[in-house]
């Protein structure tokens, strides 16, 4: 029981505390916190290379141009994959990409994607072009998570990118990936 009361006491001070602190804030020193938080989370979190126009990901060979409406976070996944997050200002705007190591050669269909994965939904799936050029394979699928999604899976240079975005957002995710660079 004390060391329960222990945790507990170290736990709920600091929380308190900071919440106290940030009471006698003023709004504009407030934001100026949270836009810096930001910006360092953002940059530890990321491991990448900014410049003006691009977030730039030499490992993943990705480069994603820079919206403004957009905040980007990338983790390493257990597996060895990494995770790039896009995350918008409003509701049902933002993706992910998941790009892991890949070393199959063809293009991806349907047939394939179920073999890894025989539950992932594949509907209304179709070969498109992006970034360029890059042939790419673009599907309707459903995640438990966002509900009806869009996705669109490509390889380009023995790395497999795997991107998926609510189903509304699909015209914006297209026009995204046109700006990319592999």
């Amino acid at each position: 029981m004390p060391k329960t009361w222990l945790i507990l006491i170290l736990t709920v001070l600091p929380v308190a505390y900071g919440i106290f602190s940030l009471g006698k804030q003023d709004s504009a020193d407030l934001q100026g916190m949270i836009v810096a938080d930001d910006k360092n989370m953002e940059q530890s979190a990321a491991e990448e290379i900014s410049t003006k126009e691009t977030y730039q990901m030499p490992e993943e060979n990705l480069a994603i141009p820079k919206l403004p409406e957009f905040h980007f976070v990338s983790a390493d996944l257990p597996d060895g994959a990494r995770r790039v997050t896009a995350e918008g200002q409003g509701p049902k705007q933002g993706f992910e990409i998941t790009i892991s190591d890949y070393d199959e050669s063809g293009p991806i269909t349907a047939e394939r994607i179920k073999k890894d994965i025989p539950d992932l939904v594949v509907k209304n799936h179709e070969n498109i072009k992006i970034a360029g050029g890059v042939e790419a394979f673009s599907f309707f699928g459903h995640d438990d998570g966002l509900g009806e999604t869009f996705e669109v899976w490509f390889s380009a240079q023995g790395k497999l990118y795997q991107v998926v975005t609510w189903a509304e957002y699909k015209k914006e995710l297209l026009n995204i990936l046109q700006s990319i660079e592999l």
